[in-house]
């Protein structure tokens, strides 16, 4: 039973994770997460991925910001995209333990293949999101804060 509550808490953290639009997140001197401008109807180029950042209260990530986040903190989106200057970074990935995960950079000029790219953004600082989500027969355990990105911890109320 116990475990099928932590399974339940967890699909449900991963739900609330997705709802924030947010794929992947990490602590560097900003946020960087991966926007996924595949499946948005006519964003397909540079341009577009800056905007797309700043709707988010964003920018771009730099080539610099983006191999940090994979190189030193958790960054495991594996993916193609816009960076700032207008160059395409591509996350290099592997399977570390049974997981794939980034564990590089490649970066490269912009290409004419603009329409299956993802754009890398960045936040500066944090923009509150309000009160955390409550689940069924879960409570919030613990939380590194309540901005976009931070993450939540939920444990399954005893019975």
């Amino acid at each position: 039973m116990r475990g099928r509550c932590n399974q339940i808490a967890l699909s449900l953290l991963f739900g609330c994770l997705a709802c924030l639009v947010v794929t992947s997140v990490v602590n560097a001197d900003g946020r960087v997460f991966v926007l996924d401008l595949r499946n948005s109807s006519g964003l397909q180029g540079f341009r577009d991925a800056q905007r797309a950042c700043a709707s988010r209260h964003a920018r771009l990530a730099s080539s610099e910001e983006l191999r940090y986040a994979v190189v030193e903190c958790f960054f495991s989106q594996c993916t193609r995209g816009w960076l700032n200057g207008g160059s395409v970074g591509t996350t290099v990935c592997n399977v570390v333990g049974s997981a794939l995960k980034a564990v590089d950079v490649k970066i490269e000029n912009a290409t004419e293949d603009a329409a299956h790219m993802d754009a890398f953004c960045i936040k500066d600082k944090g923009v509150p999101c309000g009160d955390p989500p409550s689940f069924p027969n879960a409570r919030l355990q613990g939380h590194s804060g309540y901005e976009l990105g931070d993450e939540l911890m939920y444990t399954c109320v005893p019975g």
